[in-house]
Formats: structure tokens, C-alpha cells, sequence
């Protein structure tokens, strides 16, 4: 109920609103509704109360609690995903295995996370600045070898949130969305699947929104969209918009297949036609020059000893790097 509270006062911002119409419409006491007035306010909700003239809500703020979450989900038009929202997690990918397989599409978002990580075990630093979800989304009919897909795609829908700002982004294969030369996300992407078929894919986001600086290990590479803009942005609706081109797109490959990802990544990738670095692991690491993006979503690069594929690797562009 504090949901549909919150509701009333937001579609009707800037403007005073009963108590008793309030009271009407949602059909609880007076007495509830300034109960659940209470309980906005004591999560940072500037709401004005008026004994004449009933409650306003005034202020936007960055809040990112499950009302704004939920309230800019249903603007968006996503009423088909279903929402939860942690204070704290250990890691929203982690949570997102452990949700109930009949959700379809469920989204899983936390103000911070103790143990994010990124690819290949790396601690993934979350400050409470930034934005940090994971969305699950059961396909219908998507094989096993379609997953690589998925971490371009998700790559794809971060740069078309971006330019939503004008930020220009670009993509550093195969999951860096960069600005700047610096990072702004993370994408993280993990599939449960059978032999055949993928049952669940799950993508894992995380965003610098309004950090205004990073830690030693980090000031040199990595960037926020405040610090671009030096505008604060509402991360509630960072993440409705976002969630609604994820889920756009993860349709529209269903129907379509991902030539039109695959297309858009590579107009988007910082990588391709540079002479880059492949780390296969600590000791293992060739030189090349990447030259495209296969069907499979594989990278391409030629090197002395012929054309290689960039499977699980890390890619380090030598132009940036100097190595």
C-alpha cells in the first residue's frame, strides 16, 4: 500500500493532494495514509504536509528504493519484469541464480554490493554511487552457443542508455563500455543452459552514475556520468530505462536473431582495426590486429601465425596501453 501512496503523490508532483481523497481513492484510513506518509518521508522522500490542504510531493530525489524502482518500471512500460530490491547483496548476478525459475523476467537491483565481480573472478568495487542490477530473462528458444551474444548485447543497450544523456560511449571487447578512454561499466553475463538450449540468461550491470571520484587503483581508469556531464542523475530511472531497452532487445533477437547487435557492436567497437594484446592467461599472450566480430560473436584477429578467435581472453588495446 505505501506503493500506491507513493504513486498518487508522484503522478500528481508539484501539487497538494488530500488526505481524505486520498483516503477514497485507495480506500484505507487517513490515519494509514499518514503512516505510510511516515515511512516516505524516513527514506529521504521530500513530501510536504499541510493540515489544510493535504500532502505534496515537491523534490525528485535520488533515492533508489523498491517505490521508485517499481514506479519507473510500470512508466516505462515493464510491467512484465518482476522487481527485487536489496539494500545490501553479495552480488546481484548471485541473486538472480537463486530467484524462482517461473519468473520470466526479473530484475534484480541493490543499493550495494559486498562481493560484485567482474570477469574471471575479479572483484568488481561497487560503491553506493553507482547503479548495480542483474537482469534474468528466460528466452523461449535460444541455443547454448548464442550466450557470448548476450555480453554484446548488453554491451549495445549501455551505450543506447548513454547517448540517452549525450554521453558517447564505445565498446571494448568484449564487456567495457568506455568513455573517455576511461570505464563507466561493468557487464558481467552467465547463462544456465542445457546441451541444446539456453534456459536463463542473466546480466549483470554495473554503472559509475554520480561518483564524483574513484580510489588510487582506479582515478586513472575509470569515469562516471556525473563526472562527464557534472550532472546528478536518478538512478531509478537510469535503471527503468535501461531495463526497458534490455528487454527490448532480448525480444527482438528472439524474433530476429542478433545480425542487428552484432551490426550496432561493431559500429560501436573501440577495438576493431587496432593492434591489441590477447592475455590468454599469466603466461599466455599473443599480439595481433583485430579485424571483425564473427557470426558467433567472436572476436577476430590476425596475428603473425595467422587469423585466431578471441573466445575467453583479455583484450588490452597496445595504442592505449603502450605495451
Amino acid at each position: 500500500m505505501t506503493y500506491k501512496v507513493f504513486k498518487e503523490l508522484v503522478d500528481n508532483r508539484g501539487n497538494f493532494i488530500s488526505g481524505e481523497k486520498l483516503s477514497k481513492k485507495l480506500n484505507i484510513s487517513r490515519v494509514a495514509i499518514n503512516k505510510h506518509i511516515v515511512k516516505l518521508k524516513s527514506l529521504g522522500y521530500q513530501i510536504l504536509s499541510n493540515t489544510n490542504s493535504g500532502y505534496k510531493y515537491f523534490k525528485d530525489e535520488d533515492i533508489l528504493s523498491e517505490y521508485d524502482l517499481k514506479y519507473a518500471l510500470e512508466y516505462y512500460g515493464r510491467s512484465d519484469v518482476k522487481l527485487h530490491f536489496f539494500e545490501e547483496t553479495a552480488s546481484t548476478n548471485i541473486c538472480c541464480r537463486n530467484i524462482e525459475e517461473h519468473e520470466e523476467i526479473s530484475l534484480i537491483v541493490a543499493k550495494k554490493q559486498t562481493a560484485g565481480k567482474g570477469r574471471r573472478g575479479r572483484t568488481f568495487v561497487s560503491s553506493e554511487e553507482g547503479v548495480y542490477m542483474s537482469l534474468a530473462y528466460a528466452p523461449k528458444k535460444m541455443k547454448s552457443d548464442e550466450g557470448l551474444k548476450s555480453v554484446l548485447l548488453a554491451g549495445v543497450s549501455v551505450c543506447e542508455l548513454l547517448k540517452e544523456y549525450g554521453i558517447t560511449a564505445s565498446l571494448k571487447y568484449p564487456n567495457d563500455v568506455i568513455v573517455n578512454n576511461k570505464k563507466i561499466c561493468g557487464i558481467l553475463c552467465e547463462m544456465i543452459s542445457d546441451a541444446e538450449y539456453i534456459e536463463k540468461i542473466i546480466i549483470g550491470i554495473g554503472i559509475n552514475v554520480n561518483n564524483v571520484s574513484f580510489d588510487n587503483g582506479l582515478k586513472d581508469i575509470a569515469v562516471s556520468m556525473k563526472m562527464v556531464t557534472d550532472k546528478n542523475y536518478i538512478r531509478s530511472i537510469v535503471i527503468g530505462k535501461l531495463t526497458n531497452i534490455l528487454v527490448e532487445k532480448l525480444k527482438e533477437t528472439e524474433k530476429d536473431g542478433f545480425n542487428g547487435i552484432l551490426r550496432d557492436y561493431k559500429k560501436l567497437s573501440n577495438t576493431i582495426g587496432k593492434e591489441i594484446k590477447v592475455m590468454e592467461d599469466e603466461n599466455n599472450f599473443y599480439y595481433g590486429k583485430a579485424i571483425g566480430i564473427d557470426a558467433k560473436g567472436f572476436l577476430t584477429v590476425k596475428t603473425e601465425n595467422g587469423e585466431k578467435k578471441v573466445v575467453a581472453a583479455d583484450v588490452s588495446i597496445r595504442s592505449q596501453n603502450n605495451d
